[in-house]
């Protein structure tokens, strides 16, 4: 079932959104080839508990992490480690859970780790465009096969695929609510927004 926010409790996402910007900002700024994905764990947590929040994934079902730090192949879920060591042109996606004041916000973002090929660039930069004409479709009225659609589509035109296995999901309270949210889909299908 999807739970609708009131406007209280959108702006409480808000306040957990707004710390996960924060780690993403010193994220930027810290990710260079020899950190470990344990010091960027270690960051992300000291800001999320520094700013009134703590990590909703660190322990859920016995997850080690406050973050998830994927590289390169790894899709998600990546375990921070002292021994994964960034190196010269990895991408990394780093994977973050708030939780202030009773509720969460859940973001995602990919970095280049020194200098990278231009096949990566190319990536973030694809992933990063599906992801934005996606959101550009959210408003009331759209079923959500158009927002999936649109991410499949601007994927596949690209000359790359999605996963299928993963989706996204929404948020509140809980880290993972529904509606479920595949990156695929076909429009005028789904729940309407």
């Amino acid at each position: 079932m999807i739970v609708i926010k009131s406007p209280r409790e959108v702006a409480l996402m808000r306040e957990a959104g707004l710390i996960c910007d924060a780690v993403f900002a010193k994220m930027a700024e810290v990710i260079k080839p020899g950190v470990s994905t344990q010091e960027l764990n270690d960051i992300a947590e000291k800001i999320m508990i520094d700013m009134g929040g703590a990590s909703a994934e660190r322990g859920y079902y016995g997850y080690p992490g406050a973050i998830c730090a994927s590289i390169n192949e790894v899709l998600l879920h990546g375990i921070p480690s002292s021994k994964r060591i960034l190196r010269d042109g990895d991408i990394i996606s780093i994977d973050i859970v708030v939780r202030k004041n009773g509720y969460c916000a859940d973001a995602c973002r990919t970095y280049p780790v020194g200098i990278c090929k231009e096949n990566a660039h190319r990536l973030i930069r694809v992933t990063e465009e599906a992801f934005w004409n996606a959101v550009a479709l959210i408003k009331e009225g759209t079923p959500l096969g158009d927002v999936e659609h649109a991410i499949q589509q601007t994927v596949e035109k690209n000359g790359y695929s999605v996963p299928r296995e993963f989706t996204g999901h929404g948020i509140g309270r809980d880290m993972h609510e529904d509606p479920s949210i595949p990156n695929y889909g076909k429009p005028g299908t789904g729940p309407v927004l």
